[in-house]
């Protein structure tokens, strides 16, 4: 079956270059150890011994000899050391260790919320996912969408550089802040957090986020 090209033709090979066709033949050449033979060249060459007047003297070899019978023929002597007959304990004062207990803050109950109880106004930017499926390839795509910002009160758990969970009773915490969510607590640090995770309990809800890579505007 012959080869064809693209538009149908028959493929064909190249011809040979026509710059060969002046091409000379080396007649006379030479191949050096192209076989890999091995080849021993013998070593022509002279040593000289170097002329010194160093000697090893008998005396020195003799002095070795009796130094090595000697260290053989020596006893080991031991020492003994006096045994100690008394001995007192000082005993140091005991410094007094102070247990600080860690608390967990839990949230109050809401038959018995009492009024005292620091509250801050917190705003929120709910989102929610967007759900659409390509005509094409049939895959849903996902995207996060925001609504109508709105504002609470709540209660303080745990605030920190990373992590900021407080508890409400606001009703709309049941269906508009989900995870994803933006969040602004009106506090001395003035820093926007993401919702991670919402959590029911006592009444209330438990709301624990992470630092917001986005800053939305809250009007006042």
């Amino acid at each position: 079956m012959a080869l064809k090209n693209k538009d149908g033709s028959v493929y064909r090979l190249k011809g040979p270059n026509p710059l060969m066709k002046e091409q000379k033949i080396w007649e006379e050449f030479r191949v050096h150890n192209m076989k890999w033979d091995k080849e021993v060249l013998p070593d022509s060459s002279e040593l000289h011994a170097i002329k010194t007047n160093f000697q090893v003297r008998n005396e020195f070899i003799d002095e070795l000899d009796q130094a090595a019978a000697i260290s053989k023929e020596s006893d080991i002597k031991v020492i003994e050391t006096p045994a100690i007959s008394e001995f007192k304990v000082i005993l140091e004062p005991k410094s007094e260790i102070t247990v600080v207990e860690n608390r967990v803050v839990e949230p109050p109950r809401p038959e018995n919320i009492d009024n005292s109880i620091p509250k801050i106004f917190i705003h929120c930017l709910p989102a929610f996912i967007d759900v659409k499926i390509d005509n094409v390839y049939g895959d849903n795509v996902q995207t996060l969408k925001y609504k109508s910002p709105f504002s609470f009160e709540g209660v303080i758990l745990d605030i920190s550089d990373l992590t900021f969970k407080f508890w409400t009773q606001a009703d709309k915490i049941t269906n508009q802040i989900l995870k994803g969510s933006i969040i602004y607590p009106k506090t001395a640090q003035k820093r926007w957090w993401r919702v991670q995770e919402v959590v029911e309990k006592t009444g209330g809800w438990i709301v624990t986020s992470h630092p917001s890579d986005y800053q939305p505007h809250f009007e006042a």
